[in-house]
């Protein structure tokens, strides 16, 4: 994640984020009108009030085409045995979810992983793939 931060900003907290579902990318933005983007690639989010982490697999409401990293991350958990990275919802800690997150990452060697605030009760983790600067027109 420093090499995230140091090359492309992403999570040095300035600027802000969003995604396109429908070209797939998630992209953030900063106050000098740069934009980096990746391909969306949802890992799973963290409900605050009930401790919970849902993996993007088992989220009804995520489309598949996003769900890769975290595909694979179910798949070396059931190679495995280790039910954190196969059930669909898991009571833990935000800490313990980063952790989850990061592994998920680390098998599908993904760059990083970024955990975007969606609510005060809510962040959504998704999986920096392949950042790239936006061209400048």
């Amino acid at each position: 994640m420093v090499q995230l931060a140091a090359k492309f900003g992403i999570g040095n907290g300035v600027g802000n984020w969003q995604y396109d579902e429908e070209v797939g990318l998630l992209e953030f933005h900063f106050p000098d009108g740069k934009i980096c983007e990746t391909p969306l690639e949802t890992i799973g989010s963290w409900f605050e009030p009930r401790n919970e982490f849902l993996w993007s697999w088992g989220n009804e409401y995520i489309s598949e085409y996003q769900t890769a990293v975290a595909q694979k991350a179910q798949e070396f958990g059931e190679q495995r045995g280790f039910r954190p990275l196969t059930s669909k919802l898991v009571w833990l800690s935000l800490d313990d979810a980063w952790h989850l997150a990061k592994v998920a990452a680390s098998v599908s060697k993904s760059k990083g992983v970024y955990a975007a605030p969606v609510s005060e009760t809510l962040q959504m983790f998704f999986a920096i793939t392949d950042p790239k600067w936006r061209p400048e027109h």
